[in-house]
């Protein structure tokens, strides 16, 4: 099975978000998605639960920060695609799917030769990013 997307979350002390945050990151439908969690160092339950909800778990063994965490993510992901998920948010079920077709969009309409038309299509799918990524991610209450 080839993936499509991995979805990331940086923790540091969020065991309490992370049922929702990993849950909806676990239930995406339509797209096939890894979902790693970076725990950075925290003292709570964050790797157990983690674990528990089926999430690939990578563990620093200090604080490193956000974007050095994001990147051992990143470094760790075993797909083209990455989706930085915040431990407070949730997504909805079909957002890494409707990700994945905005970038079908801007492969079928880019052409290596044409730089003009490469930067048309980033700006359209940007556009539609940012769009998706308003309507779909939701802050947990």
């Amino acid at each position: 099975m080839s993936l499509d997307v991995s979805i990331i979350v940086v923790s540091k002390d969020d065991a309490a978000d992370l049922p929702v945050s990993l849950g909806s990151a676990l239930a995406q439908r339509g797209a096939k998605c890894e979902t790693l969690l970076v725990d950075n160092a925290s003292a709570d339950e964050s790797r157990e639960v983690g674990r528990g909800l089926g999430a690939r778990v990578l563990t620093q063994v200090e604080n490193v920060g956000f974007a050095a965490a994001m990147n051992a993510g990143i470094e760790a992901s075993t797909v083209r695609y990455v989706l930085a998920l915040n431990p407070d948010c949730r997504l909805e079920p079909d957002f890494a799917a409707t990700l994945m077709s905005a970038f079908a969009v801007l492969s079928s309409i880019t052409r290596p030769s044409l730089s003009s038309s490469r930067i048309a299509a980033s700006a359209l799918v940007s556009k539609l990013l940012c769009t998706i990524a308003q309507f779909s991610v939701k802050l947990v209450p």
